[in-house]
């Protein structure tokens, strides 16, 4: 049976990655500075496809067990990033599955997946996920907390630390996104030299070109691609 809406796929992707890159020009940022990833959760393998072929080629999953029941499916291009939490029992899975784990927020998840990744000779993207708004029903770290963390997720041989990733409340997400940057821009400062922090993964399908406006280097959409969930 196809899945209902999976032939406009295709034209969502266009329509958006037009919209990307008119944001990025707004921001007078070059054109593909913006990374997209796409949120297929709960959609077959058929839609992760389909988007792959339209020119996605990042993927977002919530659960380690629904990623590893579609990777087997997908082009070996796509790259699939873990965007909902991870449980300790679960970092030796993630480490085969993943290129990158977005929704770090402890050091004893950090260790485990390290340790994964050591063990299968790899390593692996991480973002700190931060609870911009202090949220008890949302994961994350508080703002304050960071820096205290990334030092001692530096530590970690197996694991890259590009960034953060901010999920700000639904309701006037926007008017978070200045302090987001600001949180960014000022870790990147404090990091120079050790390279590569240059991810700020912020704004979805409701937002994102706010985000961009705002410095986002990664959005992650869901409806604007594969249509109501």
């Amino acid at each position: 049976m196809v899945e209902p809406g999976l032939g406009a796929i295709d034209g969502r992707v266009r329509r958006l990655l037009d919209r990307v890159r008119a944001a990025e020009d707004r921001a007078g940022i070059a054109p593909g500075t913006v990374r997209v990833v796409a949120v297929s959760k709960t959609k077959p393998a058929e839609a992760v496809i389909e988007a792959y072929r339209a020119g996605i080629f990042e993927f977002g999953e919530n659960y380690v067990q629904e990623a590893e029941s579609k990777a087997g499916s997908l082009p070996t291009g796509a790259m699939l990033h873990l965007v909902g939490g991870l449980q300790r029992n679960k970092a030796r899975k993630a480490a085969r599955i993943f290129t990158t784990v977005q929704s770090i927020d402890s050091e004893s998840t950090a260790a485990a997946l390290d340790r994964a990744c050591s063990e299968l000779g790899r390593r692996m993207d991480v973002l700190a996920q931060v609870n911009i708004a202090d949220e008890r029903s949302k994961g994350g770290i508080a703002p304050e907390a960071l820096e205290g963390l990334l030092l001692k997720l530096d530590g970690f041989g197996s694991l890259n630390v590009r960034g953060i990733m901010v999920i700000p409340p639904f309701e006037g997400s926007s008017s978070y996104f200045p302090a987001a940057r600001a949180l960014f821009e000022r870790l990147r400062a404090a990091r120079m030299g050790r390279g590569g922090f240059d991810i700020l993964s912020m704004g979805m399908s409701a937002d994102f070109e706010e985000a961009i406006s705002e410095g986002s280097t990664m959005v992650r959409i869901g409806r604007a691609i594969f249509g109501e969930r």
